[in-house]
C-alpha cells in the first residue's frame, strides 16, 4: 500500500505537444498560455533550486522573481528550433531545458 501511495506522488515531466510550440512560434497567445500551464510547476522549482529572494536583499520579491521568470521562459521559447530526425523523433524533449538555462541567464543579468 505504501508503494501505491509513492507512485501516484511521483510526478512524470514529459514535454509539450511540438504542435503547441510551433503553433506559438507563429504567433498564438493561446499556445504561450499552454506552455507557461503545463511548465509551471516545473520553472517555480528551478527558480526556487536557484534563487533565493532573501540572497537578493529583499528588492524583489518572490512573485516578482516568477513573473520575470514567465517572461523570459516564453521569450526562449520563440528561438527554439525544432529539429526533426529521419526516424520521426524530434528535439523537444530539450524543450524546457533549453528555455530555462536561457531563463536564467536573463535572470543572473
Amino acid at each position: 500500500m505504501g508503494s501505491d501511495m509513492m507512485k501516484k506522488d511521483k510526478k512524470i515531466f514529459t514535454s509539450i505537444d511540438v504542435n503547441t510550440i510551433i503553433e506559438f512560434q507563429n504567433g498564438c497567445t493561446s499556445s504561450a498560455n499552454k506552455i507557461l500551464h503545463f511548465y509551471n510547476s516545473r520553472i517555480k522549482a528551478a527558480l526556487l533550486a536557484s534563487y533565493s529572494t532573501n540572497n537578493l536583499g529583499g528588492y524583489i520579491g518572490e512573485d516578482d522573481l516568477l513573473q520575470e521568470a514567465y517572461l523570459h521562459f516564453i521569450d526562449a521559447a520563440k528561438f527554439f528550433k525544432i529539429e526533426r530526425n529521419k526516424n520521426g523523433t524530434d528535439n523537444v524533449s530539450n524543450f524546457f531545458n533549453f528555455c530555462i538555462k536561457k531563463t536564467n541567464w536573463r535572470l543572473l543579468d
